[in-house]
């Protein structure tokens, strides 16, 4: 039996609680489910660095406890339900008020969090999941069992990766109320680790609220059993949460990554959409907001010097994509797709974008080299088909393609400026090709609503978040907007979730890369890190899997 118990992480996190989350260390021969990527110098002139996701020790002069944490984000979540989108803003604040069974910790390892231990029977065919007892909701009920299986089969239901988990589960059992068992009809390489994610992420919620909604309805009030507890959600000013008092605290005594002990110390966070990078960046430094996101790195030698400022690096934990509609019958053409790989120069796209190569690297492999997640699956392989910026190779593959000169609807955003800039050099690119584009300019939200419609689009511009396995990023899930599925990648995933061998998990990963090449199901520039800016004041955020709070400070 291979066993993850709480007992045993308790143990583990005093051990390394001290420790940076992105350890330095040298990368294996074959991948490591256990290593992690190692810290990043930060750039100067940034003035203070995250260095990992991991929240920054709080200060020993604090402020008394309470108050509001004023945060400025991109622009209005699409949905307040978890298992609705994948949207990052939505993440950004449910992840304060929803839990998932497990969460990584400071060296990104599945770890308990409402779960308390799992077992893999030695076929890996039973997967046992015990829970954490005495856990409550906000409205007061004890978490259970039947809130856990009410949640997962909606979640299953509603998230590509649900899809994955379930479509590998016989049967779900609950032999007492604080015990469920996965009877799989297959071995599941990834069972923790789906269920640590906080994208579209397996929140847990009671049983009458997920039930009464079901998979057709999105919840707009969540119940959770988080630090912070929903209030209310005003449209175009500000969704505001107020701290748990009975929250149970997290596990452990220490702060362990998005994991171990969790201590909310304001009264209140207030998310507040502020779509325009010079408001928000206007409203830290006068002291409107504590705290604010998609701030370009253009900016970063502006702010050197201030001392009411800082600057917080997150790690190397996105790739710039440009998805491409596999389902409109236009960019459902492969030699059109290669044409589009061919001509773009990943290059000015990210220079645009990102301005300093202190915050972006060109990449063609599909995960990032060394320091960030997943990188235990980066290889070279078939990336001689990157960055070939040939318009006269473009030209000829576009001349073997179908493609007539029909419209191509590009949709892009400006709450996210880099996504906006990068967007603007491909366009160039493509026209220069000679395609007719259709560059549209809309909101966010907009953008996350009509990527779901195959027939309002052939690109969008976005960012994935690297995962800790790469069969979990957004364009290997078969329902996410490109809607990459087929019979040879569709055997490559389920090839992937099914293998326990980590060497013959990296040889499937290849040819995950050399088909991705083939197919060209997207665009992917390179890896980069974001720049949040926060009031001098304020310390301890997280960064990693997305900006939290539960540990922040602030000085007094």
């Amino acid at each position: 039996m291979i066993r993850i118990s709480r007992r045993k992480f308790l143990a583990q996190a005093a051990a390394v609680g001290a420790l940076p989350l992105l350890a330095a260390c040298s990368q294996p021969a074959t991948p490591s489910p256990t290593a992690a990527p190692k810290a990043t110098e930060a750039p100067k002139p940034a003035a203070t660095t995250a260095p990992a996701p991991a929240a920054t020790k709080a200060p020993a002069a604090a402020a008394p406890k309470g108050g509001t944490l004023r945060l400025a984000t991109i622009g209005e979540t699409p949905s307040m339900d978890p298992h609705f989108t994948t949207a990052n803003i939505n993440t950004e604040i449910t992840a304060h008020i929803t839990e998932t069974l497990f969460t990584y910790d400071e060296k990104l390892a599945n770890v308990p969090l409402l779960a308390e231990s799992a077992e893999t029977s030695s076929d890996g065919l039973t997967r046992t999941v015990k829970l954490r007892k005495g856990i409550k909701f906000h409205n007061g009920k004890e978490m259970t069992a039947d809130d856990v299986e009410a949640s997962l089969l909606r979640w299953s239901k509603m998230a590509g990766r649900g899809k994955m988990l379930f479509q590998r589960v016989d049967s779900l059992s609950k032999p007492d109320p604080y015990t469920l068992v996965f009877k799989m009809n297959a071995r599941f390489s990834v069972f923790e680790t789906i269920l640590s994610f906080r994208s579209q992420a397996a929140v847990i919620m009671p049983k009458e609220q997920v039930v009464a909604a079901t998979e057709k309805n999105q919840i707009s009030n969540p119940i959770g059993t988080g630090p912070y507890k929903f209030e209310e959600w005003l449209k175009d000013r500000y969704v505001r949460l107020s701290r748990f008092d009975k929250y149970h605290g997290g596990v452990g005594d220490k702060p362990n990554g998005a994991g171990g002990k969790r201590a909310p110390f304001f009264e209140e966070l207030r998310f507040m959409p502020t779509p325009d990078q010079s408001v928000r960046l206007a409203g830290v430094q006068s002291g409107e907001f504590d705290y604010a996101e998609g701030i370009n790195p253009d900016q970063v030698g502006l702010l050197k010097d201030s001392k009411t400022v800082s600057l917080v690096l997150g790690v190397w934990s996105k790739c710039p994509t440009h998805y491409i509609n596999k389902k409109s019958e236009i960019t459902k053409d492969v030699k059109l797709r290669q044409a589009m790989m061919a001509v773009i120069d990943p290059e000015a796209a990210l220079k645009a974008g990102w301005g300093s190569p202190d915050f972006y690297r060109t990449n063609g492999a599909l995960m990032p080299k060394e320091d960030g997640p997943g990188w235990q699956y980066y290889t070279q392989v078939a990336v001689e088909n990157f960055n070939k910026k040939s318009l006269e190779l473009g030209k000829k593959l576009l001349g073997e393609s179908n493609y007539k000169g029909e419209p191509i609807r590009y949709l892009t955003n400006r709450e996210y400026p880099n996504m906006y800039q990068e967007a603007v050099v491909l366009n160039q690119n493509f026209q220069a090709l000679g395609l007719n584009m259709k560059f549209e300019v809309i909101d966010w939200a907009s953008v996350v609503t009509r990527r779901a419609k195959p027939e309002e689009w052939e690109l969008f511009v976005t960012w994935n978040g690297h995962n800790v396995d790469p069969v979990l990023i957004d364009f290997m899930d078969p329902v996410y907007p490109g809607w990459w599925t087929n019979p040879k990648i569709d055997a490559l995933r389920d090839k992937m979730l099914e293998t326990l061998d980590p060497k013959e998990r990296f040889a499937t990963w290849e040819n995950v890369q050399r088909l991705f090449y083939e197919e060209v199901p997207l665009l992917k520039l390179g890896d980069v890190r974001d720049v949040y800016i926060t009031s001098a004041k304020l310390k301890g955020i997280g960064v990693y899997p997305a900006p939290f709070f539960w540990q922040a400070t602030m000085t007094s």
